[in-house]
């Protein structure tokens, strides 16, 4: 099934990533505040963790750890 372009698997992918960001995050703080989710950090944080995992260490490919659609 598709949902604007990805189908149900891609977006759980996306939402896994991102979910687990947060996870991430609330897990390494010391603070007793409980981080929540922000867009724009989640983008800033997961484009870093793709840059490692794409293109230094080659373990996949972009449309495999957080699938998008292509703009024509």
């Amino acid at each position: 099934m598709l949902t604007d372009g990805l189908t149900r698997e891609q977006i759980q992918r996306q939402e896994f990533v991102d979910n687990e960001i947060v996870s991430m995050l609330n897990t390494l703080t010391t603070s007793q505040v409980r981080i929540e989710y922000e867009p724009r950090m989640i983008f800033e944080i997961r484009e870093v963790i793709m840059d490692w995992l794409v293109n230094k260490l080659e373990l996949e490919d972009e449309m495999s750890f957080y699938p998008y659609v292509e703009e024509e």
